[in-house]
């Protein structure tokens, strides 16, 4: 067996629920009647389509359904995913890309020119002027702490450390390269603040760090720096990725999981999967849905429901984890009132549901200890169904 089909092997004992060292040994007697099973497995994984990818059906978990398959095959049944016996989880993500609005309104100027340019006056203002700030459309953290205690869940931020980039943006058309970048500094108080509410607060690794290790421990220091408790989760700007670099950072670097499988430009399973998996000594948590990603590929807002519906629906039916990741500078309902819609849409879904809806962090704590029998849980996070009832 190759070394890509002993991970995938060891990612189906996980989710079945046995420890991490011992997945291979286990299964080790099924390998030769699992092994087609165990190639596509590792292909989907460790083989995804690139971020921008529009080419590829999106909208199945085949990499789950194989893991289904597998289990029925060899007689298992894996131990519960969540706690309480939740049917599935839910993860709320922003990518803090942008904090101010400074010049955006000028993509309307052709439209309404006297709106625009009233906006455009309003939008500066409150860019320089700091007791202004909460005015700005995308300074969300206030209206974001709102929305989601009223929806009573949590959520995870990750912070940008970038530099302004002119030749970047020239040559790219995209002047957010320059205007857009902020001063995390500026946000401080506010993620003390929203950190000390039971959410997350994980690094958004810029265009230096995503494969610069001197660099990443650069902006870990600086977002701890910030008052931040700890920093388990990483998301690459741009969805950048370097299987080799990901797998090579070590549980010194205090990241547990890194959260970057996703799409550009389309929405889905980029990894075929909806659960976590190793990827050397993090996990890796794919997202499937992305407000840039469905704006780009379903213009119109019934189709862009239709497939968080469909894509959510897939999650419930595999048991895993929709993992949701809208951008800071969207959480305002007044000035984007659609991706609001959209995100309550799958809000309440998931509450009607019975979902699980917690950060990346707990979930992988929680994704840990399910395989173990001597972890001390607490009665929320002790797993339904002990290991030795594992085997039907």
């Amino acid at each position: 067996m190759n070394e890509l089909s002993k991970k995938a092997l060891k990612h189906f004992g996980m989710w079945l629920g046995l420890p991490f060292t011992q997945a291979e040994k286990t299964l080790r007697p099924y390998t030769t009647q699992l092994s087609i099973e165990l190639n596509r497995l590792a292909s989907a994984l460790y083989f995804p389509p690139g971020a921008d990818s529009k080419t590829r059906a999106l909208q199945t978990a085949t990499a789950d359904r194989g893991l289904w398959r597998m289990a029925k095959r060899i007689g298992v049944r894996p131990k519960a995913f969540w706690p309480n016996g939740r049917p599935y989880a839910v993860c709320v993500s922003h990518d803090i890309d942008r904090i101010f609005s400074s010049v955006h309104a000028l993509k309307n100027l052709t439209r309404a020119p006297g709106r625009t340019l009233k906006s455009l006056v309003h939008d500066l203002r409150s860019t320089f002027s700091p007791h202004r700030h909460k005015e700005n459309p995308f300074f969300n953290f206030d209206r974001m702490m709102s929305l989601e205690a009223g929806w009573g869940i949590p959520s995870t931020v990750y912070v940008l450390f970038e530099k302004r980039r002119p030749f970047f943006a020239l040559r790219n058309l995209e002047l957010q390269h320059v205007l857009g970048v902020y001063t995390p500094k500026t946000l401080q108080d506010k993620l003390r603040m929203y950190q000390n509410l039971g959410n997350e607060v994980g690094l958004h690794a810029s265009f230096d760090s995503w494969r610069d290790k001197e660099a990443l421990e650069r902006e870990l220091e600086a977002l701890k720096g910030l008052g931040v408790r700890e920093v388990r989760g990483v998301r690459n700007h741009y969805l950048n990725f370097d299987r080799g670099f990901t797998e090579s950072i070590m549980p010194q670097s205090g990241i547990l999981y890194d959260s970057t499988m996703g799409f550009n430009f389309a929405n889905g399973f980029r990894c075929g999967t909806s659960f976590p998996f190793r990827m050397g000594h993090l996990w890796e948590l794919p997202f499937q849905l992305m407000d840039s990603s469905l704006r780009a590929q379903y213009p119109d807002r019934n189709e862009a429901k239709q497939t968080c519906s469909t894509i959510q629906d897939e999650v419930r039916r595999q048991g895993g984890v929709l993992v949701l990741n809208w951008h800071f500078r969207v959480m305002n309902a007044d000035h984007a009132p659609e991706e609001i819609e959209v995100l309550h849409q799958m809000v309440d879904q998931g509450i009607r549901d019975g979902a699980w809806f917690t950060t990346p962090a707990e979930l992988i704590r929680q994704w840990e200890y399910r395989t173990f029998e001597d972890v001390k849980l607490g009665e929320t996070e002790k797993p339904a169904t002990q290991p030795s009832a594992l085997l039907l």
